[in-house]
């Protein structure tokens, strides 16, 4: 590991020796185990572990963290697999649809990862002719949140809608599970053991799968990644 740190601050100070053995086995480069003068704070920028500095004009010791960047959760790398597919738009086959739905059956499946902040994407589901339906993904405390907008030609809100969930735990680079919640199952009693699930593969699927866990409810659509499709019309309530 090659450590690079970056110092700037205030007034000059120096790196307790005391604790030097506790970083230099980390310092692969000689110009940087031969740095001793800093200043204070220290703003770091890669690595993973601590320094002690203190003023040369006093006693007060800082403890400091050098070169300690979080590593990226499960969910961010997923967040990532999803930004990667912004602007481009991605046609779906039906694997599986619940019995005696013809909701999806015989018609066009179209996703547009449409726009993507830091904390917030959207993904609108064409299926046919009907441009109700956008998927909103959201992060919260490190965990990935889906719901399902839902609009009327005019724009208006469904009366059913921003259903779904927050996934329970960071889950998988690929995939991602989201239960429903209490805001979900307030909707729509029948929904309270719906499970969805997003997987993505790199250059080949995404998957959107629902589960009414206890009941034989399933869903499923792949959309094809390996290559895109003209972009739909904006989503019902949206405009360009």
């Amino acid at each position: 590991m090659v450590v690079e740190c970056y110092f700037s601050g205030f007034g000059p100070g120096r790196v307790d020796r005391s604790v030097w053995p506790l970083y230099q086995p980390f310092i692969k480069r000689p110009a940087l185990s031969r740095m001793i003068r800093v200043k204070l704070p220290v703003i770091v920028k890669t690595g993973a572990t601590r320094v002690m500095c203190m003023r040369e004009s006093g006693a007060a010791v800082v403890l400091m963290l050098c070169c300690a960047a979080a590593q990226a959760s499960p969910a961010d790398d997923f967040w990532g697999r999803i930004t990667a597919l912004c602007g481009k738009s991605f046609a779906g086959t039906l694997v599986v649809e619940p019995e005696r739905s013809t909701v999806y059956a015989g018609k066009s499946l179209i996703i547009q990862v449409r726009k993507c902040l830091d904390n917030r994407i959207w993904i609108p589901f064409h299926v046919g002719e009907d441009r109700s339906q956008t998927w909103v993904l959201s992060r919260h405390e490190g965990r990935i949140v889906l719901r399902h907008d839902h609009r009327r030609p005019d724009g208006v809100e469904s009366p059913v809608t921003m259903y779904g969930g927050a996934a329970t735990n960071t889950g998988l680079a690929g995939r991602q599970i989201f239960p429903a919640d209490q805001q979900t199952r307030d909707m729509v009693a029948a929904s309270f053991s719906n499970v969805w699930m997003l997987r993505v593969d790199p250059g080949e699927t995404l998957t959107y799968s629902l589960w009414r866990l206890g009941t034989p409810r399933e869903f499923r659509i792949d959309f094809d990644l390996s290559q895109t499709v003209d972009a739909p019309p904006p989503p019902w309530g949206w405009s360009d």
